[in-house]
């Protein structure tokens, strides 16, 4: 798919000012996935949350979720996860995610039976935009959650 082409992921659905974060502190990549699932359990995306954090801590022990250009893309799918979501947090002093120091973080959690179609979807979706500098900064120069909702809620139309 194109950049002209995206999935057409709707906000009320994927994206939630309640998921969105700017300067967080964290102490490594634990801390941060383990506010980013309760912070995702607050906001009724998630029930429960310990088998969907087991799908997260698995995904990480076969490989890193850090891409490249400080971001981390943690991601799973179980059946606590009651919709579809991308909760997004930048992070005031970078922490190691794996090998790679670590700003952004954009956690991706979906259904079981959502596993196959639209996990790959969320993420393809999100690792071209990743790749743009112009997008990139916006989420790293947003001083507020809502300004940083906001650049994510423009990038569903693209």
């Amino acid at each position: 798919m194109s950049r002209d082409s995206p999935i057409r992921i709707r906000r009320e659905n994927m994206f939630d000012e309640q998921l969105t974060f700017v300067n967080k502190t964290f102490k490594d990549k634990l801390d941060a996935i383990d506010f980013l699932i309760q912070e995702a359990k607050a906001a009724g995306k998630i029930t429960g949350g310990e088998t969907y954090k087991k799908s997260v801590l698995q995904r990480e022990a076969e490989f890193s979720t850090a891409v490249g250009y400080e971001v981390a893309i943690p991601h799973g799918a179980s059946d606590d996860v009651t919709e579809s979501f991308v909760a997004v947090s930048t992070i005031e002093n970078p922490i190691l995610w794996g090998e790679e120091s670590v700003r952004m973080i954009f956690m991706i959690g979906v259904p079981e039976h959502k596993r196959t179609k639209e996990h790959l979807q969320i993420l393809a979706w999100l690792s071209r935009n990743l790749m743009h500098d112009d997008f990139r900064s916006n989420i790293i120069n947003a001083t507020t959650e809502t300004q940083l909702f906001e650049c994510l809620s423009r990038l569903e139309q693209l």
